[in-house]
């Protein structure tokens, strides 16, 4: 169990850098806006493909944990030559290794733990909570303290910031092995039968809510920092927003199973999508540093909330024997498309519009799920779970 919380430890510390640091770097560096929306938006368009490519995979060949090991350790040694050599084209191989290897580590490393979870009753939200403490220790304290040392220039701290993505990559390869994997020992569904199951109407309406709703989110991964920057606001506030922004989140995850029992799950994540709705358009309409830190704390709701509703909801309508598929699958469509039109219609945006302007369009992309929520069957929600606890 220790392993798969280092799991999310450490690979949610390379995203905390990954997610708040990389695109203003990209900046530094000089890239024009459509460079760095080429950047982000190729790792999604090469993820929807391997999310369901190395998802059917793992099912197959119960091979779950061996990509576990492998994939950080090759997006580790990307990195670090992407890093040294420095140049546009070396994150653009980067970013296909990305794409390829280091993206589906989120389902696959949900699917392995919600599968040990199922079998041991264990709470998934208690080993998942780590990886939101990491995320936000990462920025609340690592990147600060390399900025606070002066004596060293700013294009030192830079590259000492961005080596340490590769090196949590490393550890999160270390961790793998040390990982338990337990895989489906029955047949597994064929491909012509796992198709059928994502004919639900029930199950498409939530996964084009899911996918509008990461649309939405793109405009904080990408450009909150560039945003931030540009209004004139310090790195070091930049990271303590990055850091408060899951704080609550940790609460959410540890007492998940209490929140899933007293709320229904259309409630959750209709309240989720609305939630996420108003942190956009707060942050759209000010530049008050107060206002812009209070509205990092909708995160708990915006996303904490919303993922633990999506990760039951996929617990009870995915069977166990196609969990990687199933996981897979779904960041294809919510994450990996979500990203790709956010990255085109963000990109488009930044070219003829403010950067305020991104997170108004945010926001109406967050009604917009919401109301796409609204035309789910209510039995959706109502279908229970034949499987242990997974909260």
């Amino acid at each position: 169990m220790y392993a798969l919380s280092l799991n999310y430890v450490f690979f949610f510390s390379f995203l905390g850098i990954f997610s708040s640091f990389l695109s203003a770097h990209f900046i530094d560096k000089g890239f024009s806006g459509s460079q760095i929306a080429f950047l982000f938006s190729m790792v999604p368009a090469i993820s929807f493909v391997s999310n369901i490519f190395w998802g059917r995979i793992a099912d197959l060949k119960k091979i779950r944990k061996a990509l576990n090991i492998y994939f950080p350790l090759i997006g580790s040694v990307a990195f670090t030559l992407a890093l040294i050599i420095d140049q546009y084209y070396s994150y653009i191989l980067m970013g296909i290794t990305v794409g390829i290897f280091v993206n589906p580590l989120f389902a696959l490393t949900d699917s392995m733990t919600i599968s040990y979870c199922q079998h041991k009753n264990k709470s998934y939200g208690k080993i998942r909570q780590w990886g939101t403490i990491s995320f936000g220790l990462t920025n609340l304290f690592i990147i600060p303290f390399i900025y606070f040392q002066t004596d060293l220039s700013i294009e030192v701290n830079n590259y000492t910031l961005l080596f340490l993505m590769p090196f949590f990559l490393f550890l999160r390869f270390l961790s793998g092995i040390k990982s338990i994997s337990i895989e489906h020992t029955g047949d597994t569904l064929n491909t012509k039968d796992l198709i059928a199951l994502f004919k639900s109407p029930g199950l498409l309406l939530f996964f084009l809510a899911s996918m509008i709703h990461g649309m939405s989110f793109v405009s904080n991964y990408v450009y909150f920092s560039p945003y931030l920057k540009s209004m004139g606001f310090s790195l070091i506030f930049i990271a303590l927003c990055w850091a408060i922004s899951p704080f609550f989140e940790i609460f959410v995850f540890k007492y998940s199973e209490n929140i899933l029992k007293k709320f229904s799950l259309g409630s959750l994540f209709r309240i989720s999508l609305l939630i996420t709705g108003l942190r956009w358009f707060i942050i759209s309409n000010t530049s008050n540093p107060t206002t812009i830190f209070f509205s990092q704390f909708l995160h708990t709701f915006g996303f904490g909330v919303y993922f633990i509703t999506v990760i039951k909801i996929l617990t009870i309508h995915i069977p166990e024997k196609v969990r990687s598929s199933g996981q897979t699958i779904f960041m294809a469509f919510s994450a990996a498309i979500g990203q790709i039109l956010g990255n085109l219609v963000f990109g488009y945006t930044t070219e003829r519009f403010p950067l305020y302007f991104i997170f108004q369009v945010a926001g109406y992309l967050s009604l917009l799920a919401f109301i796409a929520s609204l035309f789910i069957p209510s039995s959706f929600w109502k279908k229970q779970n034949a499987t242990p606890n997974t909260e």
